[in-house]
């Protein structure tokens, strides 16, 4: 359903046109994930779901996939004004 979004989100990646929401360093931290693992999970993963964000007034969107090491996690990004994807949180499913 949110295909055009995904594809944009990996062009991004691919492009390294990528930032990080400190939330994101701290739960990558905290699960021992690597910036790697967050870029496979969109490389290989699907949307599962979009949510509204209210302090920011905009979409971001959970994705599933797999880290480095295949483990299932989930990545919630978002694409800003300037084209480029930021990282919001990293968990593990």
């Amino acid at each position: 359903m949110f295909e055009r979004v995904l594809e944009t989100m990996r062009e991004c990646v691919r492009d390294g046109r990528i930032a990080f929401a400190k939330h994101a360093y701290d739960e990558m931290n905290e699960d021992d994930l690597f910036v790697f693992d967050l870029e496979q999970c969109v490389l290989t993963g699907t949307i599962a779901e979009r949510q509204w964000d209210d302090d920011f007034n905009d979409w971001k969107y959970v994705i599933h996939g797999q880290s480095s090491d295949e483990e299932e996690i989930a990545v919630v990004a978002k694409l800003d004004g300037s084209r480029k994807t930021i990282f919001v949180t990293i968990f593990r499913l």
